[in-house]
C-alpha cells in the first residue's frame, strides 16, 4: 500500500494530460482508473500493486467500444500512467497499475513512482492473491458500484438536506488542515 493524495494526482494528471495533448478517451478511461483505485483505497492508503478489473465491468464505466477501451489503454501504456497485463480468456480479467505522480512518504511527495521495469508479457508481475472486479452479468450495467455496496454499508447514506437543516455538510477554517 502506498500513500496517495486522490486531489494532487487528479490536478497533476490534467496538467500532464493538457501538456502531453492525451486524447479524450485516455483522459477519461484514466479517470475511471483512478475513481476504482480511491474505491478500493482505505483512507490514503492505496493499492500499489496490480487490480484485476474484467472488460464487461471497466465497459460499464467506460461508455464506448471495446476496440476505443484497448486504443485508450494502449496509449495510457505510451504515456507510462500505466501497465497493464492481459487476462486469459473466461478464467482472470486484465491486471491494471496505475503509476502515481507523487507518492507520500510521510514525510512529503516523493516523485512519480514510475517508471518501473515490468515485463508486460508476465503474468508472474501480478501475484495470486491479486485483486479482482468482476462483472455479473445479473446486475444492472450502468450502476457498476453496485458490486460494491457491502463495502460501503458503514459509510452513512448521503442525502440532499436543505441548507438551513442541522445535517447539512458545513466545513470550517478550523477543520481544514
Amino acid at each position: 500500500m502506498c500513500n496517495v493524495n486522490y486531489l494532487i494526482e487528479i490536478r497533476r494528471f490534467n496538467t500532464f494530460a493538457a501538456r502531453t495533448r492525451l486524447p479524450a478517451s485516455a483522459q477519461l478511461l484514466w479517470y475511471k482508473l483512478i475513481e476504482i483505485m480511491n474505491q478500493h483505497a482505505r483512507g490514503r492508503d492505496w493499492c500499489d500493486g496490480f487490480l484485476r478489473i474484467d472488460n464487461p465491468y471497466l465497459l460499464a464505466y467506460f461508455p464506448m467500444s471495446a476496440t476505443a477501451l484497448a486504443d485508450a489503454r494502449r496509449t495510457l501504456c505510451e504515456s507510462g500512467l500505466l501497465e497493464y497485463i492481459p487476462g486469459e480468456k473466461k478464467r482472470t480479467p486484465p491486471a491494471y497499475r496505475l503509476h502515481y505522480f507523487s507518492v507520500c512518504d510521510g514525510k512529503g511527495a516523493v516523485e512519480r513512482d514510475y517508471p518501473r521495469e515490468i515485463s508486460a508479457d508476465s503474468t508472474a508481475d501480478c501475484p495470486a492473491d491479486c485483486p479482482e472486479i468482476r462483472d455479473d452479468p445479473r446486475d444492472n450495467p450502468d450502476s457498476p458500484a453496485e458490486h460494491h455496496a457491502d463495502c460501503h454499508a458503514d459509510f452513512p447514506e448521503i442525502r440532499d438536506y436543505p441548507r438551513d437543516h442541522p445535517n447539512y455538510p458545513s466545513v470550517y477554517p478550523s477543520d481544514c488542515t
